[in-house]
């Protein structure tokens, strides 16, 4: 009874691998198992896969770089000026930015801020969470206009009082951008400030000229 189980598994193994074989594919002039040739296609479709993200966070992707302008800053009924940076790169694979700002002033002081965004698809918003070292935290809630405005606006309490912050991005073409935010506190015009922005486009290296050659 074994050696006829045996007899009978060999003879499976040897008809499978026959059939292989006959059904080989050639390339090259090379006979290619079908074996084989299944895990290729298996491979070239896995490679074929992309992640495509939401129109909104593909839209945040134009503030990937490093931005540079001049904000005037209404605070206080005090008008100022001040050399203004950012910096946006990618976040979490690509799903949100992280946004960078800084600036230095006399008046004003030293500036330092962090920002992460991303998009909501419960609520079709975009959230952007600000954290910096002159103001309280804040959430802002949004949406596009279009692909080249973001509007964006924060409602809550401050020290008792209601405290409200609308905020306009406005990009035109890929390196050019116009701030522009306004402060209420009670209904009433505390601060508010714009500005144009320019991404910093580094210059292409140049390459020296080569020395003609020597003719003998």
């Amino acid at each position: 009874m074994k050696n006829s189980i045996l007899k009978t598994s060999i003879s499976f193994i040897l008809i499978s691998q026959f059939v292989v074989l006959t059904n080989a594919q050639t390339q090259n002039g090379k006979k290619i198992p079908v074996k084989r040739n299944m895990q290729a296609n298996h491979s070239v479709k896995a490679s074929e896969r992309k992640f495509k993200f939401s129109v909104p966070v593909q839209n945040m992707m134009k503030f990937f770089g490093k931005w540079s302008g001049e904000m005037a800053i209404m605070k206080e009924g005090k008008s100022h000026k001040v050399a203004y940076q950012f910096i946006g790169r990618g976040a979490a694979e690509g799903n949100g930015v992280y946004i960078e700002e800084m600036y230095n002033d006399s008046i004003l002081g030293k500036m330092r801020g962090g920002n992460l965004v991303g998009y909501d698809e419960a609520d079709s918003k975009i959230h952007w969470f600000s954290v910096d070292n002159q103001n309280p935290p804040r959430e802002f809630t949004g949406s596009w206009e279009g692909t080249d405005t973001l509007i964006i606006s924060n409602k809550s309490m401050s020290k008792g009082k209601s405290y409200s912050e609308k905020i306009h991005f406005i990009f035109i073409g890929r390196d050019e951008l116009h701030f522009s935010s306004v402060t209420t506190s009670e209904g009433k015009e505390t601060a508010k400030a714009s500005g144009t922005f320019n991404r910093d486009i580094p210059k292409p290296h140049k390459v020296p000229d080569a020395s003609p050659t020597e003719e003998k």
